[in-house]
């Protein structure tokens, strides 16, 4: 259970899933997905590439069973599915691999390979703020009777899915790390997490009275003030102090300083602020 809360903090408030039909016309369409997963680029290659059986949606699979998708991340790999003894399906095929950076591989997905389409599919990988970006493009062209305008959103809404599993299985390596740091964590350091954001909002609400806000922005001023740094700041420490633990600092801003201002906290920023004003 513990694990499993961790995972979905972690995924609430550090993962970013953008997807869209960037063009479409009778002869073809391009969609881009895009997700940032707090994990370096090599684990998120790893995750995507090695291990799409662990995310991969059952329900875009013909066996039903997901563990049952490979990808051989070499020239001419395949990325198939297994149906049994000498049989199968082949989705994709590659055609350039970069490790960790890059995999381009070409077909028709789904039910696009029972029509006379074609398409590229890249997946790219790059360093980004709080983790790694992973970028899905995916351009088909050909002939369909209707046109392929029409079926392009039935492909970008069911992949969406298919990226929130992958983020499930990225959010599972940040949380293995943020387990293990709970056995550091002391009672002096989850006190740190409790009283500093009481701390920073009697300095807010010091600075901003002054300024003659209303409570509502007095109150968003403090607010803020108070709240923890959960993407840009932990990418920050990660260069400036390399020795320094995430899962410790992570931990504490997710599983302290952030319910704790959930609960408690907002509403008695708030009160400060009427009584201020």
């Amino acid at each position: 259970m513990r694990k499993a809360i961790i995972v979905a903090v972690v995924l609430a408030m550090n993962t970013l899933v953008l997807a869209e039909v960037t063009d479409s016309s009778d002869d073809g369409f391009t969609t881009v997905n895009e997700v940032v997963v707090n994990a370096s680029r090599a684990q998120a290659w790893v995750a995507a590439v090695n291990d799409i059986g662990s995310w991969w949606s059952p329900d875009h699979t013909i066996s039903g069973d997901a563990a049952r998708m490979s990808i051989q991340s070499e020239l001419q790999g395949c990325f198939c599915e297994s149906l049994g003894e000498k049989a199968g399906v082949v989705h994709l095929v590659v055609t350039m691999v970069n490790p960790t950076n890059l995999l381009r591989m070409t077909g028709a997905l789904g039910p696009l390979g029972l029509m006379g389409v074609d398409g590229n599919m890249i997946w790219e990988f790059a360093d980004a703020e709080g983790g790694a970006s992973v970028r899905f493009t995916y351009a088909v062209g050909g002939y369909s009777k209707d046109g392929l305008d029409t079926i392009a959103p039935f492909i970008v809404d069911p992949f969406q899915g298919v990226l929130c599993l992958f983020l499930l299985d990225m959010g599972l390596i940040a949380g293995r790390g943020l387990i293990q740091a709970g056995r550091s964590l002391r009672l002096p350091v989850i006190a740190f997490g409790l009283y500093m954001p009481l701390i920073s909002a009697c300095l807010a609400a010091a600075l901003g009275a002054p300024l003659g806000l209303s409570a509502g922005g007095l109150a968003l001023l403090i607010t803020l003030a108070a709240s923890a740094s959960y993407i840009a700041v932990p990418a920050a420490m990660r260069l400036a102090l390399p020795e320094a633990r995430p899962a410790i600092y992570l931990t504490l801003s997710l599983g302290v300083t952030f319910p704790f201002n959930l609960t408690f906290g907002i509403p008695l920023y708030a009160a400060l602020a009427e009584w201020i004003t």
